[in-house]
């Protein structure tokens, strides 16, 4: 169950602590059993874990027994492969030495090939040389002949080489000078067209002269008409585009007359529908049992209700600035049509007879400002054409005298080109009777290739006869090594040799297992595995007494825990009980004081009158002071109200009573002692009064407007003439006052009005001055 106060709190977090201490010492037991529990075990394991490293102590060495024959094996292998690295070097010399002349052999034979190759592919061969052969191979002293009667013969072939050149340059002067012949020839072509050209450009400049002196005589009239014409297409376009604008004007100022009309229509009818609301409007003001300010009763039995389509004064009020800004605007719109209408004549005035046709009148003046350019361009030309003539003239004598200078040059290229076209055959001619069709450039080529392939044969010639004698050499000295080795022949040593690796394997190998030995029988004889019992120890019991002591105290380690986070818990709960107590209280304080300001509000507690009620009171001693400054001039001074502010009844009308003091008797009494033309003039005097509060409380907004319906019959003729005189004052101060009633007296008064006359077919209703009866 909860705790219901601070003193339950108190001891259930006393009964916590009891439990938490019980929680602790239980948790402390369970520990400690599980140490020594798990002590046990160990000691148990550390034999077992002794026992099992003495078992496999022995299986390993059975295993190393087993292997001996195979490290013996090994160590054989291991010594004949140490003697036959000592012949290793001396062997692979001597392989490598007959590899080598193997290789120069096949170079020689390749090296006769290609001078055989070279050879055929020569054209022109001494007659003493000899081509060198593969097969037998040549000797290095052949071949150096061969290259001397190549040297010889070079010689020979230079000179013609050399002829050849001489023959080239030759044809390179003749193409040349042939060249400088045909250009001259095409300058002297060019020149001659040239002097045609300028000619029939003389020809044409004096026709131009005298049409550009004829066109100065006419520049000033073409120039005044375009810039006629240009004004006139200026005016006709801007007149296009002002008839849209006027068009619009017109078309906006028809729409502001319209909206203006429109917006005049609408204030009427509002006004006309908030008139026919008022008696609704003042209706809604009635309260409880208060006096009508209109006919002063107290009893209302049909007050009248707003129509369908009544409106308020804010209303009216918004239709009224409405028209007002709908005026401005249609006054705004005709002042820019009348505007945009003299525009509109003055620029037809100046467009002239193209006025409505704007691209015919810039037609027209780009037609006249052409005319007058053109004629401008042309006067302008005159001393152009006169320069131009004079540099004609010029450049036709230039022409004439380069067209001779080239013909002269073209024929001196002629001659010079011949010459060297004959020095050139007769070069050709003497290589030709030397060497036939063979070309002495390609046949000197061919020649230093072959003696470069004589030169490599006679080289890879001296150096095969090196490799051949340290062959030899190389075999010699290993079959003296051999003889003192217990090996018989080269394979016996190829097959004995072993890599480094091989053999540094089977030389680790070899100690491996001599030393495993040695710490297999160290290990076998350590003191802590030679007092094991001989059957291995079961530490399934241990393990299992281990687990239950652990998981008991896991669960007494839990308790404990569960017990100081529920203590913790109780504690908190208790603070946060105290906190909440206070809390409460608090509010209960701060709640007793709202609920007596409410009650006060509310009119329930002493002076028993509401909030309500007392701002009602407020606005009715106002209201009563500005229905006395009435009442009294309407009675003779006699009246005056004042309110009633002590208890009546139980109170629930406290604060809003009304007495009227009388002058005359000097005493304070009920309003419901007043005469009925009295009651009417205190309602009368009480409703203007609620009309200057809300003037005076609302910013100088006022009630424009007063309805009376009857009440006047109860008024003697003096108490007419008052109370009508102060209607009067009202209506002089720009207030619009309305009366409803059947009194013929009235008549005198009132001017204009509505007059309902009753008849068996209907009532008939009529509008404008009322004649006195």
């Amino acid at each position: 169950m909860w705790p219901a106060d601070q003193v339950e709190f108190d001891e259930l977090e006393g009964l916590a602590t009891d439990l938490v201490q019980r929680r602790a010492d239980a948790a402390d037991a369970t520990g400690k059993a599980a140490d020594a529990c798990e002590e046990h075990l160990r000691e148990i394991e550390s034999v077992t874990g002794r026992w099992d490293r003495r078992a496999g102590l022995r299986e390993t060495e059975v295993t190393l027994a087993n292997r001996q024959s195979s490290i013996d094996t090994d160590e054989v292998a291991l010594n004949a492969a140490d003697q036959a690295e000592g012949l290793r070097n001396l062997l692979d010399e001597e392989s490598t030495s007959r590899s080598s002349l193997e290789e120069r052999t096949v170079a020689v034979r390749s090296a006769a090939e290609a001078g055989r190759a070279a050879a055929k592919h020569t054209p022109s061969l001494p007659d003493d040389f000899k081509i060198p052969t593969a097969d037998p191979l040549p000797t290095a002293d052949h071949v150096n002949l061969g290259r001397n009667s190549l040297a010889e013969h070079r010689g020979v072939l230079k000179g013609y080489v050399d002829d050849a050149k001489l023959a080239t340059g030759h044809e390179r002067d003749a193409k040349k000078q042939r060249g400088i012949e045909e250009r001259k020839q095409e300058e002297d072509n060019k020149a001659q067209e040239l002097t045609a050209r300028h000619h029939k450009r003389l020809q044409a400049i004096e026709g131009e002269l005298g049409g550009a002196r004829n066109a100065a005589g006419r520049v000033a009239d073409l120039m005044a008409a375009a810039a006629g014409a240009l004004g006139r297409a200026d005016a006709s376009k801007g007149l296009a585009k002002l008839i849209p604008e006027l068009q619009r004007a017109e078309t906006k100022l028809q729409s502001d007359t319209t909206s203006h009309n429109k917006a005049e229509r609408t204030e009427l009818d509002l006004q006309r529908r908030y008139l026919d609301g008022i008696a609704a409007v003042l209706a809604g003001e009635l309260t409880g049992n208060e006096s009508c300010p209109v006919c002063g009763s107290t009893d209302h039995p049909q007050p009248a209700r707003p129509a369908d389509d009544a409106v308020s004064i804010d209303q009216v009020e918004k239709a009224q600035a409405d028209t007002a800004e709908a005026k401005k605007q249609a006054e705004t719109a005709r002042t820019a049509k009348e505007q945009l209408g003299k525009k509109v004549a003055t620029l037809r005035g100046k467009a002239g007879k193209h006025a409505d046709d704007p691209a015919l009148a810039t037609t027209e003046a780009e037609m006249a400002g052409k005319a007058a350019q053109d004629a401008t361009t042309m006067a302008d030309r005159a001393g152009d054409l006169v320069e131009e003539q004079n540099n004609l003239k010029d450049q036709i004598t230039d022409a004439e005298k380069a067209s001779e200078s080239a013909r002269t040059d073209a024929m001196e290229a002629g001659v010079r080109a011949g010459q060297a076209e004959q020095d050139g055959v007769d070069k050709r001619a003497m290589i030709s009777r030397a060497l036939g069709e063979t070309d002495p450039v390609k046949a000197l080529r061919a020649l230093n290739d072959l003696d470069q392939t004589c030169e490599t044969l006679a080289n890879t010639l001296s150096e095969r006869d090196i490799v051949e004698a340290k062959a030899q050499n190389a075999t010699q000295i290993f079959e003296k090594a051999l003889q003192s080795s217990p090996f018989g022949n080269r394979d016996e040593v190829r097959s004995a040799l072993s890599d480094e690796d091989v053999r540094q394997v089977l030389r680790k190998r070899i100690q491996d297992h001599r030393q495993a030995l040695h710490d297999l029988r160290r290990d076998l004889q350590a003191k802590d595995l030679t007092e094991l019992p001989d059957d291995r120890p079961d530490t399934a019991p241990a393990r299992d007494a281990e687990a239950a002591a652990k998981r008991a105290d896991k669960a007494a380690q839990e308790g404990r825990v569960l017990a100081v986070n529920g203590h913790n818990s109780i504690r908190e709960w208790g603070k946060e009980h105290r906190v909440g107590e206070a809390d409460l209280a608090d509010a209960r304080t701060q709640a007793q004081l709202w609920y007596t300001v409410s009650q006060r509000c509310l009119g329930r507690q002493d002076p028993k009158v509401s909030l309500q009620r007392w701002v009602l009171s407020a606005y009715l001693e106002q209201i009563c002071e500005f229905a006395n400054q009435r009442l009294e001039v309407m009675t003779g001074g006699r009246y005056s109200l004042a309110v009633f502010t002590e208890q009546e009844g139980g109170g629930a009308s406290s604060g809003l009573g009304l007495r009227v003091n009388d002058t005359y008797t000097g005493r304070e009494r009920e309003v419901s002692t007043l005469s009925g033309g009295e009651t009417f003039q205190a309602s009368l005097a009480l409703a203007l009064g609620v009309a200057d509060v809300v003037a005076a409380r609302s910013g100088g907004i006022r009630l424009e407007t007063l309805f009376i319906d009857e009440g006047f019959g109860t008024l003697d003729s003096d108490s007419l003439q008052l109370a009508m005189d102060e209607l009067d004052r009202l209506r002089e101060g720009g207030r619009t006052v309305g009366l409803i009633s059947h009194i013929g007296t009235l008549r005198e008064r009132i001017h204009t009005g509505i007059e309902v006359t009753a008849s068996e077919r209907g009532s008939t209703v009529r509008v404008g001055e009322i004649a006195p009866i």
